[in-house]
Parts: structure tokens; C-alpha cells; sequence
């Protein structure tokens, strides 16, 4: 079976011309679809004020802060500074 063969952009672009009209009745029914349907399931949500709603507090305490705090403490960062900017640095 042999494979099919790609059109060439010469051939897209006849095809195109030849079959205008028909191209972009496709589009508006398929963009015309796509609206109608949209609207016709967005009545189906949910009012987001109507959900029931619960407020959950929760205290947090994290564990080991002190030992990181220690760790980062004894950390030594050298910085450096360049001079050299690049079109795409940022402030």
C-alpha cells in the first residue's frame, strides 16, 4: 500500500482558492458551534455565591525551625558582583 502523498504548497494554495466559499462556511459552523454550545452549558454551573461554604483555621507550627534557623545562620554565602549587563537581565 503506498504512503499518501503530502500536497505541495502550490496545490494547498489552488485548493484554497477553489474551494473558498465552502472553507469559510466550515469555520463560521464550527465557530458557531463552539459559541452555541458555550452558551447553552454555562447556565448549567452553579451560582459559585450559592455553594455552601466552610472556613477551615488551622494553627501551624513548624518543625525543626529552630535548627534551620541555626543551619542557615552558619551558612556563608559569598556574593559577587558583575558589571557586565545583557539584553536580557532584569532589574
Amino acid at each position: 500500500m503506498p504512503l499518501p502523498q503530502i500536497p505541495t504548497a502550490k496545490q494547498v494554495e489552488q485548493f484554497g482558492r477553489h474551494h473558498r466559499f465552502g472553507l469559510v462556511l466550515s469555520l463560521v459552523a464550527v465557530l458557531g458551534g463552539t459559541a452555541i454550545t458555550a452558551v447553552a452549558v454555562a447556565p448549567l454551573v452553579p451560582d459559585a455565591a450559592l455553594l455552601p461554604q466552610r472556613l477551615v483555621t488551622e494553627t501551624l507550627q513548624p518543625q525543626g525551625l529552630q535548627s534551620q534557623l541555626d543551619a542557615l545562620a552558619t551558612l556563608e554565602t559569598p556574593l559577587t558582583r558583575n558589571e557586565i549587563t545583557r539584553a536580557t537581565d532584569t532589574a
